[in-house]
C-alpha cells in the first residue's frame, strides 16, 4: 500500500495504438511512448524486455545490417 506501480509499456509493445506522452519527469523517461520500435537498444536495455519484443528487435536489427557488395 502507498507503493507508486508503474509499467513500461515498450516491453510488451512493438507499436502502440494510442502512443502518448508521459509526464513523470523521471530523468531516464523515452517521454513519447510509442513501442519499442521507436526506441533505441540502449534504451530498451535498461528494462525488462518480452521475448516476442526481443525477437522483433534481433529480427529487425538483422534485416537493417548492410551486405557487403561483392566486386565483380
Amino acid at each position: 500500500m502507498g507503493e507508486e506501480l508503474n509499467f513500461f509499456y515498450p516491453s510488451t509493445e512493438w507499436i502502440m495504438d494510442r502512443p502518448f506522452v508521459c509526464l513523470c519527469g523521471a530523468p531516464q523517461c523515452v517521454r513519447l511512448v510509442a513501442g519499442a520500435k521507436y526506441l533505441s537498444v540502449d534504451a530498451l536495455s535498461r528494462h525488462f524486455i518480452n521475448k516476442h519484443i526481443s525477437d522483433i528487435m534481433v529480427t529487425t536489427l538483422a534485416a537493417t545490417q548492410l551486405v557487403p557488395v561483392l566486386s565483380a
